[in-house]
């Protein structure tokens, strides 16, 4: 039923590139136009409940995706900074907020744009709530994030916000929606610890996940590490666990190794992405050359995600241009994983086709093979031709709806091999991947599934198709 994806975001001109991913760096050099948004947000998600997931804007298909009409869909009043789409009610149907990134409108300090709440109803449209925006909320918003936080099977929200010294802005600071049910929030970051976090004034990347596998979803932001007391506080464990703390520009828990815990990857924008390798919940940072590119220029790259482009099980990087020497704009740049052991620059497409900041991954026509999806000049979606000969797909669902962003995952891909992954909801750099797992098993070997959830861990094999496990069930 396409009728729920239909018409969004009013006034934004949209193209997309696709093209085919080659992984012959000459013969790289195909593409044709088909629409997205010119300028906008990123997310992926199945808006139109069809299996398939699709870029906001786009409708997925078997083929390649295709535009469709942005009109009335009921977001006329959205103004963007990053938006996460997700079912905050459980009614099956996606919800959406989005922030802003704000200063004052006028010289006495009157604001004119704030963070927006939208309902899915159903019949192509969705419904600002009103009293939602009787709050007010504004600041200058980062990468939001969604959870539920405390198992109570709703979706809580996290917004990450600036800390700017002599701003007038009443929440400059990191916001924290509680989910209280019947279409109802209260913000209570300040009672849960995280207005603000010790390392970075400046939050950019966030994510969730459950570092520790207790069964309580913990939080990134802020450069850093948030554990996840059960009682809807939390605890910086960021110096505890080995991490530093520090401005990202984007940042992931990620296995890079396949030893079945997650590693963490973050980009400075500046310099070089930074890499610490978890053992036992202890990060160490690696200084080697496991991103052996020393010619590269990573000036104002602000961007990163993860995902396995070639289905070996190791996850690719892909990081947004940023400038050269001259202040050029770079392409986006996509660096392979070589089994755990360092990052090989892999060419996706030329420079100088403007600014690129979000990046993401996400299988856009349901064949297996994950695709990459860029804001370059525009939002671009390059598609993966190198599709796995058998692969897995795995949802994970509570009570029957998908609301368990955060969850951890871990497939038991060989005798050495474990990969940990992370149920997405919200993660980067102001983006997301889709809800549902995709494990490459070109194999046909059996893969043994831990499923972490809240109060129990599911644990069952499978060879391909869809798998749908429940974790409140």
């Amino acid at each position: 039923m396409r009728s729920k994806i239909t018409r969004l975001l009013i006034g934004l001109s949209m193209f997309i590139v696709v093209a085919t991913l080659i992984y012959n760096l000459s013969d790289y050099n195909k593409s044709y136009q088909v629409a997205a948004f010119k300028w906008g947000p990123l997310s992926i998600n199945d808006f139109n409940g069809d299996g398939i997931d699709e870029v906001i804007g786009t409708i997925g298909t078997a083929g390649l995706p295709i535009k469709y009409d942005l009109s009335n869909l009921g977001l006329k009043d959205l103004s963007v900074r990053d938006i996460r789409f997700a079912d905050f009610n459980n009614d099956g149907l996606l919800d959406a907020i989005s922030n802003v990134y704000s200063e004052p409108a006028t010289p006495d300090g009157t604001y004119d744009k704030f963070i927006q709440l939208y309902w899915g109803v159903g019949g192509n449209k969705f419904e600002l709530d009103t009293n939602f925006s009787k709050n007010k909320f504004t600041g200058f918003g980062e990468t939001i994030v969604v959870a539920d936080l405390n198992n109570n099977g709703l979706l809580d929200i996290l917004i990450p916000q600036y800390k700017i010294a002599g701003s007038k802005n009443p929440y400059s600071r990191n916001l924290l929606l509680k989910n209280n049910g019947n279409k109802l929030f209260t913000e209570v970051a300040v009672d849960a610890g995280v207005t603000e976090t010790l390392f970075s004034k400046q939050p950019e990347g966030g994510q969730a996940l459950d570092i520790n596998r207790d069964g309580f979803i913990d939080l990134y932001v802020g450069g850093s590490l948030l554990l996840n007391n059960g009682d809807f506080t939390f605890k910086d464990i960021t110096k505890s666990v080995g991490l530093t703390g520090q401005l990202d520009e984007g940042a992931k828990f990620f296995d890079f190794d396949l030893d079945g815990d997650l590693d963490f990857i973050y980009n400075p924008a500046f310099y070089k992405p930074i890499l610490f390798i978890n053992k036992s919940l202890k990060f160490k940072g690696i200084k080697g050359d496991f991103f052996p590119n020393p010619g590269e220029t990573f000036d104002s790259s602000f961007g990163l995600n993860l995902g396995d482009i070639n289905h070996d099980g190791y996850e690719d990087l892909l990081l947004a241009g940023g400038k050269d020497s001259n202040g050029e704009n770079l392409a986006p740049r996509l660096y392979v994983n070589k089994k755990g052991r360092s990052f090989k620059r892999q060419r996706l497409t030329t420079d100088g086709g403007g600014w690129s900041d979000l990046v993401s991954f996400g299988d856009l026509n349901n064949d297996g093979g994950i695709d990459l999806v860029v804001r370059y000049g525009g939002i671009k979606v390059f598609i993966n031709d190198d599709l796995p000969d058998n692969y897995i797909k795995l949802t994970v669902l509570g009570n029957g709806h998908k609301n368990q962003h955060g969850r951890v995952v871990v497939a038991k891909l060989s005798r050495s091999k474990s990969k940990a992954m992370v149920i997405d909801g919200g993660s980067g750099y102001m983006s997301n991947q889709p809800y549902s797992l995709i494990i490459p098993n070109d194999d046909y070997r059996e893969i043994t599934f831990d499923i972490y959830c809240a109060d129990k861990v599911i644990k069952f094999g499978a060879i391909s198709g869809n798998i749908i496990k429940d974790c409140m069930q």
